[in-house]
Formats: structure tokens, C-alpha cells, sequence
């Protein structure tokens, strides 16, 4: 028999991405190590008395742990509050799932909803609106998938003002792209009688804000600083335009948000199109929701039906604001048909293989950059854009007001620099569209 010692026989753990499991046992136990971590797991990297196993693996299969005999399990501080978590959504996620439409499950009203926004609260909010947050509210980590408009900012503002005045939430990390700043900026501005200390990561690095922002591509990098952030007070975490993390563990976006996951006391995402690429799409993101048990519900939801029957069986696990909700005018696409600049023009019709006799001394050039449908789509907008650039993010740079073409430049000479000497008339008409609105 191992003498143990006053030391634990098992240790359990975050690894340093916090989306694996450690397990680390001592010498003299690794035969029943090892079949241990072959119950909780399948894969992962392995050892004779250590094993990291994918943290979804660990919490599905937690109640392995009850085989293990011997004295002394030692947890990491993160890691068992997360299981005590975790335990409690399951039974709240797995009620909801079970309930009867109408059926009352213990939740919050929306004639409850104003009450819990404290008097610091100021904003309007629709019916369905409160709806929602009623419906986040009963369930402490949630999704919303309403449809662009309905106000999922405002929304998921309101579940922090609640999870503030309960004393469960006293700051707010939102990660989304760089184009949702200035709504989560402005929603803040407004919502509240005092407005809470906002600030945006790589612009104001402000330590004492009550809400930071950080946008996908820039996440990696501040792990550490936000990971500290969070735990050193009670914390929500948001994902805005939360699609962007799909691919789960395997995406350095997904990886990122996991890995700050497990440390919120509160988790919300918030996108309009929740599996833009099937079922594994809302697997990902039910798994940084509900760690360990969003993987699963959607899998027996979906079972040997499609997403639209697993949609309607997860329904309250999540809020959807529609467009008929919203009572939006029905979409009526107008088309408007414009002329290319000459330049523009001579070479959308070289990229076609009409080559004038001009774009005859560019063809290599020209013919190298390809007449795909999506090239042709790209010119239509501007040549300019079929150039690689610096980076993906590159703008073309349009010169206000346009130059003069030098005499004698090529076909290809004048496509390097376009935007040098016409301006496009999408562009030109968008403005056009927007002024007049």
C-alpha cells in the first residue's frame, strides 16, 4: 500500500488555457490513475500520474470521480467553482428543457424586470424587451439571438444592471468586433442615471472601468491582464457578434473566450445567427455558455432531426426577438444601375477578356488576377480591391479630389493606383443614398 502522507492523492486543475483539465496523482496509484482518466476520457495527453483532458470531457463525465478511493483530492480554487457552477445550471438548463409551454418554471417576470434594475436604470425598454431579460435573468447564463434592431445591447446592459444591484456582477468585460463599439459606448452613456467607467482595450487601458471592451483579434493577447480583471471582482463576460468564435477550442477566437469563461460569474451571448454553418456552430457556443453541458443539449436535441427541430427544443434555453416582433416594413430591394468610370470600365472589361487596345500591353497582368464570379463582384466595386494588400484590413485610399492620369501609364500601372483617380460610384452612390436619408 502507498504511503500517501498528509499529501493528496489526486490533484485536479486548470491548464494554462483553462479549456483542458490537469490530473495529477502520486506514485504508486498509476494503474488506478490511469483508468480513471480513460473514464473520464478517451483522448488527451497522458502520463503514468498526470493527464489533461478537453474540460467539456472532464464536466460530462464529473461523476467518475466518485471511483476514485483514495484519501485526499485537492482542487484548484477556479476549477471547483466552475463545477459548483456547473451543477446548478444543470439542473436549472435541464428544468427548462422538461417544462411545458406556459408551464411556470420559477423564473423571473418581465412586470418583474423593472423592479430589478435598481433606480441608477433610466432607459426605455420594449416589451420584448423585458421579455428577454426576464427570460436571462431565470436562467443566470444565457443566449439572445434576436434579429439585428432589437436592441441585444440594451438587453444585455439591463442583465448586468440586475446582476449590479444583487451584488453578483460588479463589472463587465464585452468582447466584439471593432464595429460594435460606439453602440456599447453610446447604451452605456444613456441607460444609466450615472453612466459606469468605460473602456476600450488598446485605446484606454483605464484599470479602474467598470465595463472594458476588447474586440476578437486583440483577445489572445490580453488574456492575462483580463483574466486578472475578473477575478479580482464579481464578473459578467459578453460576446458580442458571438458567431465569431464557431469553431470553439479549435479558432484562436474560441480559444480565447474559453479561456476566459470559467472565470465569470456570468456569461450572455449575444448574435443573430447563431450556426451560420449548421448544429457544431451552436455546440461551440452553448459550450462557452454552459461549459460541459451546452455541448451535450444540442447534440440530444438535434438527434436525428435537423436544426430547426432542435431550435424549437432548446427554445427555452435561449431569447429571439423576430422581425415580425419588431414590426419591420417588409424588404424591398431596389436596384440602381450605374455607369464605371472610363478607367474603371476598360478594365472590368479586360478582367471579362474584352481587351482594348490599350489593356492588350497589361493582359499577363490583368489575366493573372482572374474572372471568378467573386473577382468580377470585387471590380465592380473597385479593380483596386483585386490588389493584394499589406493586410486584409488595408483600405484603399481615395485621393479627394481625383488626380489626372499621367500620359503613357499602362492599363495595370492605372489599376495600381485608381483610387488615385476615380472615385467609385458605389461609393459615390451610397453617399448619395445616406445624405439624402
Amino acid at each position: 500500500m502507498t504511503d500517501l502522507g498528509s499529501r493528496p492523492s489526486l490533484r485536479l486543475g486548470f491548464d494554462v488555457t483553462r479549456t483542458r483539465v490537469e490530473l495529477r496523482t502520486l506514485p504508486g496509484l498509476q494503474d488506478d490513475f490511469a483508468q480513471l482518466a480513460a473514464r473520464i476520457a478517451t483522448s488527451g495527453q497522458r502520463g503514468p500520474v498526470s493527464a489533461e483532458v478537453d474540460l467539456d470531457d472532464f464536466l460530462v463525465n464529473l461523476s467518475e470521480l466518485a471511483s476514485w478511493v483514495h484519501p485526499g483530492v485537492d482542487w484548484d480554487a477556479d476549477l471547483m467553482a466552475l463545477v459548483n457552477g456547473v451543477l446548478d445550471d444543470s439542473d436549472t438548463v435541464q428544468r427548462n428543457l422538461e417544462a411545458s409551454p406556459g408551464e411556470p418554471t420559477g423564473g423571473v417576470e418581465s412586470h418583474e424586470v423593472a423592479g430589478l434594475l435598481g433606480t441608477d436604470w433610466i432607459a426605455d425598454l420594449t416589451h420584448f424587451q423585458r421579455r428577454d431579460i426576464a427570460r436571462l435573468l431565470s436562467l443566470r447564463h444565457g443566449a439572445n439571438f434576436s434579429v439585428p434592431g432589437a436592441g441585444k445591447t440594451r438587453v444585455a446592459l439591463a442583465v448586468y444592471a440586475a446582476m449590479r444591484g444583487r451584488v453578483e456582477a460588479q463589472r463587465l468585460l464585452v468582447v466584439g468586433p471593432k464595429s460594435a463599439y460606439e453602440s456599447w459606448e453610446y447604451e452605456s452613456s444613456v441607460c444609466f442615471k450615472e453612466p459606469p467607467r468605460v473602456a476600450v482595450t488598446g485605446r484606454n487601458d483605464d484599470p479602474l472601468a467598470e465595463i472594458r471592451i476588447v474586440n476578437y483579434e486583440r483577445l489572445e493577447r490580453s488574456l492575462g491582464s483580463l483574466a486578472a480583471w475578473l477575478r479580482s471582482a464579481p464578473s459578467m463576460v459578453v460576446l458580442d457578434e458571438a458567431h465569431r468564435m464557431k469553431l470553439g477550442a479549435s479558432g484562436a477566437y474560441g480559444s480565447a473566450c474559453l479561456a476566459l469563461g470559467p472565470l465569470a460569474d456570468r456569461r450572455l451571448i449575444l448574435t443573430g445567427t447563431p450556426a451560420p454553418n449548421g448544429a457544431k456552430d451552436l455546440e461551440n457556443l452553448l459550450s462557452f455558455v454552459w461549459p460541459g453541458h451546452g455541448k451535450r443539449v444540442v447534440t440530444e436535441a438535434v438527434g436525428g432531426g435537423d436544426l430547426a427541430h432542435a431550435s424549437t427544443v432548446l427554445r427555452p434555453l435561449f431569447t429571439r426577438t423576430t422581425k415580425h416582433e419588431l414590426g419591420l416594413p417588409p424588404f424591398e430591394p431596389r436596384v440602381r444601375y450605374l455607369d464605371m468610370p472610363p478607367v474603371h470600365a476598360e478594365i472590368y472589361e479586360a478582367l471579362k477578356g474584352n481587351f482594348s487596345a490599350r489593356a492588350e500591353g497589361s493582359r499577363g497582368n490583368i489575366e493573372a488576377l482572374g474572372k471568378a464570379m467573386l473577382r468580377l463582384l470585387m471590380a465592380a466595386t473597385s479593380p483596386a480591391l483585386l490588389l493584394e494588400g499589406a493586410s486584409r484590413y488595408e483600405p484603399l485610399e481615395y485621393q479627394l479630389p481625383p488626380l489626372t492620369p499621367t500620359p503613357g501609364e499602362t492599363l495595370f500601372e492605372l489599376l495600381q493606383n485608381l483610387p488615385q483617380y476615380e472615385l467609385s460610384p458605389k461609393y459615390q452612390e451610397t453617399l448619395k443614398i445616406v445624405s439624402d436619408n
